[in-house]
């Protein structure tokens, strides 16, 4: 009974120092993009950041497009 305790304050603690250490500035920059930083959450799900990468491949980003002719 002691050491599941101890695993789960464990792996409580190691979940939030990922959000801090990856969350944080995931959110700021999804911030600069123009999307709400709560989608940083998606980073968290199995699979989540494969798919959050693949939606801002092929988003409208904010500037000036490089591909545009001038």
């Amino acid at each position: 009974m002691l050491y599941s305790l101890t695993y789960m304050v464990g792996a409580i603690i190691g979940l939030m120092i990922a959000f801090v250490v990856v969350g944080i500035p995931t959110g700021i920059v999804l911030r600069r993009l123009g999307y709400s930083e709560w989608w940083a959450l998606v980073l968290f799900i199995p699979g989540g950041a494969l798919i959050g990468l693949w939606v801002l491949a092929f988003a409208n980003w904010p500037g000036p497009d490089a591909r545009a002719p001038k």
